[in-house]
């Protein structure tokens, strides 16, 4: 699982602006104006003409029209006057003027989002090849399927992150906040039957009642944003989210924590699992984690994450035009899942195994 609610929560906080000083600059008017009579009618002609360039094959194939193109190389020019007259870059439309790379806006954006794309479809691998070890019928296997879908619903999310990267639309932002938000709820839907243990047999009508509100009220979710698109509303509903779900991951870990701690032969037992957690902090450069505080790497990445967020809460021009502080909050986002879905195997296996101490 991307291990915190927030991860997807400061992704959306970052697309709200849907007009800047840059946009709004006389300047910038005057050279889209000039640009779209130059290059998007060529019944016209302007003085102006000789400064913008004809947009190639290789961007129409990722959508760009005349217009939008004209809209890229103005914020571009207007850029480089602002650097060379020593005045503070400006966003337009939200966004940084970033350098397009191969019909690319946000190269780095996309790059860090594949790359948590990527991370997730490997911890899918890891859960998957813990699942078909299981007998079946396991309680422990009904969780890992919660597990397994959060995941594929975060590597669609990932995938939406990095189309809307390449290429911002209507549509494909819309795609990004509504799988977005189905992350955000699935994550709480997992927490929740985690810590409630619905997965376990005897709750199966629970459950099952439970993951249908769940569905309806994310539909309910998505045909109101269809209907009305309110930033605002979307904004509370996923502040409200997620908030519940880091107190329930919190109060889950700190119980983990302690049933780890309550017996030594218990954890003999689970030696594999935790050695597998270990691995995996080590491979993001947390070397010599004391076993005895295993339960609490949920809080631990928790931290993580809080840190990552000065990416988002301060913003600034893109270094080399390209990296922002959005594209460093994909890359911080990158590190938990790899030792996330180890942790949770380990959790499911270390409940396993007391259970069937208490069995004998």
């Amino acid at each position: 699982m991307r291990l915190n609610i927030l991860i997807i929560l400061f992704s959306i906080l970052t697309t709200l602006g849907e007009c800047s000083r840059g946009d709004r600059l006389p300047r910038f008017q005057e050279c889209l104006s000039s640009c779209i009579a130059s290059l998007c009618d060529p019944t016209l002609e302007t003085l102006h003409s000789h400064a913008f360039t004809p947009l190639n094959p290789l961007h129409r194939l990722l959508l760009w029209d005349c217009e939008s193109d004209c809209n890229y190389q103005c914020r571009r020019i207007v850029t480089q006057e602002l650097k060379q007259a020593h005045l503070p870059v400006e966003q337009f439309y939200g966004k940084w003027p970033f350098i397009r790379v191969l019909g690319t806006q946000e190269l780095f954006s996309v790059v860090f989002s594949l790359a948590n794309l990527y991370v997730n479809y490997k911890a899918f691998q890891t859960v998957q090849s813990y699942k078909k070890s299981l007998e079946s019928g396991a309680a422990a296997a009904a969780m890992a399927s919660q597990y397994l879908t959060l995941i594929l619903t975060s590597c669609a999310g990932w995938l939406a992150s990095t189309v809307f990267h390449v290429r911002d639309f209507a549509l494909t932002e819309t795609l990004d906040y509504f799988l977005a938000t189905g992350i955000i709820l699935n994550q709480l839907l997992v927490i929740s039957i985690r810590i409630f243990e619905l997965y376990k047999k005897e709750n199966a009508r629970v459950l099952f009642r439970v993951q249908v509100c769940a569905v309806v009220w994310y539909l309910f979710h998505c045909i109101k944003l269809l209907h009305f698109w309110d930033y605002q509303y979307n904004t509370n509903v996923s502040v409200v989210t997620g908030l519940a779900t880091n107190i329930l991951w919190t109060v889950h870990s700190v119980r983990t924590y302690r049933k780890a701690k309550k017996d030594t032969t218990l954890n003999s037992a689970l030696i594999p699992y935790e050695n597998s957690v270990l691995v995996k902090l080590a491979a993001i450069g947390v070397k010599a984690f004391p076993v005895r505080y295993l339960g609490l790497v949920p809080i631990f990445m928790n931290l993580w994450i809080f840190a990552g967020m000065a990416f988002e809460l301060f913003d600034f021009p893109p270094w080399f035009d390209l990296v922002d502080g959005h594209a460093m909050w994909h890359l911080v986002t990158f590190f938990p899942p790899i030792v996330w879905y180890d942790w949770n195997i380990w959790d499911l296996q270390l409940e396993r195994t007391d259970e069937l101490g208490r069995s004998k």
